[in-house]
């Protein structure tokens, strides 16, 4: 099977007769019968992809699983489609997410705020707190006061990147598990370009936000699908069976076959 790793995470592959090699991130490798990989916890998120996906069986219509919902454990084996062919493997630089303010489209209900709290919002910062998982995050930061219209409303739709804001005033950020419908008042909303940089935010994390409007949202999208599109064609081939990367020739011992490089009678045939 062929596997792809992707985020800031180490991982070794095992041989049947327990041999180990470091295998970097941001490449793909393909398993044999008999060969194990095992991946460290990374720091943010960690993707591994197989290639033709795995052969769960579909529940909904997808097979995508629920974390809250304890659908698979430590013990689960997910069946997956064994590689398509041969040839070398791929490779490529850390994908990078842009940096500065988190960009928002405000509202859709950022009447039930004080000009104080919009403006103590759009200043910032706020630090992300241990309360975060898949569904969202909650920071902290100055209390976001809320004005006559009250702290509540009649339950709407929600969408990944809504920035809800309950009665203390702190925020809390819905990501891609979030529930469909809230009854909070949305101060404003993450455009689509910036929602892959929360999923990375880790506690203790500082941010800022933004406001921008739609075109501009729309031309980040733009921005981020053309540079993702150079990312992928930036990928270099590894060819079937050319020479080690750097830290498989650090692993090794390379010096018992050292020999003078001026005297031919000494290399070898």
């Amino acid at each position: 099977m062929r596997i792809a790793l992707a985020g800031t995470m180490g991982a070794r592959r095992i041989g049947p007769s327990g041999a180990s090699q470091a295998v970097p991130a941001w490449s793909t490798l393909s398993l044999q019968p008999g060969e194990q990989l095992q991946v460290g916890s990374p720091r943010g998120v960690g993707y591994i992809a197989v290639e033709g996906g795995l052969l769960t069986p579909p529940m909904l219509g997808s097979c995508s699983t629920y974390a809250r919902a304890g659908l698979i454990h430590a013990a689960t084996t997910l069946p997956c489609c064994a590689a398509r062919g041969q040839g070398g493997e791929r490779r490529n630089v850390a994908l990078r997410h842009e940096s500065g303010p988190i960009r928002v489209i405000p509202g859709p209900q950022d009447d039930h705020f004080t000009a104080a709290a919009l403006d103590h919002f759009y200043t910032g910062p706020f630090r992300v707190t241990r309360q975060r998982d898949r569904m969202g995050l909650r920071l902290a930061g100055p209390a976001l006061a809320h004005n006559q219209r009250g702290a509540d409303i009649l339950s709407d739709g929600v969408t990944p990147g809504a920035i809800q804001v309950p009665a203390d005033g702190q925020p809390i950020l819905l990501l891609a598990d979030c529930q469909t419908v809230g009854g909070y008042p949305k101060i404003a909303t993450v455009i689509r370009a910036d929602l892959p940089r929360l999923a990375h935010l880790q506690p203790g994390d500082e941010i800022r936000f933004r406001a921008v409007d739609a075109d501009e949202a729309a031309a980040a999208r733009s921005a981020l699908a053309r540079r993702l599109s150079d990312w992928l064609a930036s990928a270099r081939q590894i060819p079937a069976g050319s020479d080690p990367d750097s830290a498989v020739l650090l692993a090794a011992n390379l010096a018992g076959a050292a020999v003078r490089g001026d005297d031919p009678h000494l290399w070898p045939d």
